[in-house]
């Protein structure tokens, strides 16, 4: 595949021209094929978008080092559009293309740093979650506590919610009364917090 830059018809993240050999209507072994990046918008080729055929073009000229194949398959990687979606590979080609310069990339780089942040994040919350849970179904009195206040954090004004949290926090408190019992100096600490600010009971302060 021969990429002419000058002649590319570009609108950024929404379509590319490429060179490519075949018949022609009029007769000219090469000639220009319009391929959309959106999968609504109608594109030159037929009035029908092509996502796939559009990432393989991409890819054969994003190979060749032309910095707005790069940033359009990034997008496409970025939506999974032609492509199965992956952060991975759209931040690859978004670097790639704003390091030739690429306005766009640039801007598009930050939102997708963003999004790989915010599901690292997610992961980590879940791996947390599941680690307390194993604790708290061993009856550990601070994982109990730890998912109560993840579940206040969610609280949502509604009987039902404040029903769930109130529960949760007995569960907890129950334990640090356990542990108090058996001279847990931390366990009796953290049940007095708990009996003097009615978190988990009724407020008591005699």
């Amino acid at each position: 595949l021969e990429l002419e830059r000058e002649h590319f018809d570009y609108r950024a993240g929404q379509s590319i021209g490429v060179i490519v050999s075949g018949d022609h209507p009029q007769g000219h072994k090469h000639h220009f094929r319009l391929y959309s990046v959106s999968d609504t918008a109608p594109a030159a080729n037929g009035g029908k978008p092509a996502p796939a055929e559009a990432a393989e073009m991409f890819r054969r000229a994003a190979a060749q080092g032309h910095p707005v194949a790069q940033f359009n398959l990034g997008i496409l990687y970025a939506n999974g559009q032609g492509v199965e979606k992956d952060l991975a590979k759209a931040i690859e080609y978004m670097t790639l293309a704003a390091a030739q310069g690429v306005e766009q990339a640039r801007t598009s780089l930050d939102g997708l740093n963003a999004q790989v942040a915010a599901l690292r994040s997610a992961e980590e919350e879940k791996r947390e979650m599941e680690r307390l849970q194993a604790a708290a179904a061993r009856g550990d009195a601070d994982a109990l506590y730890a998912i109560a206040q993840k579940t206040a954090e969610l609280d949502d004004g509604s009987d039902e919610a404040y029903s769930v949290i109130q529960s949760d926090y007995e569960e907890a408190l129950k334990a640090y009364v356990r542990d108090a019992d058996a001279g847990s100096v931390h366990a009796m600490q953290r049940a007095a917090d708990m009996f003097y600010t009615a978190t988990g009971t009724r407020r008591d302060v005699n």
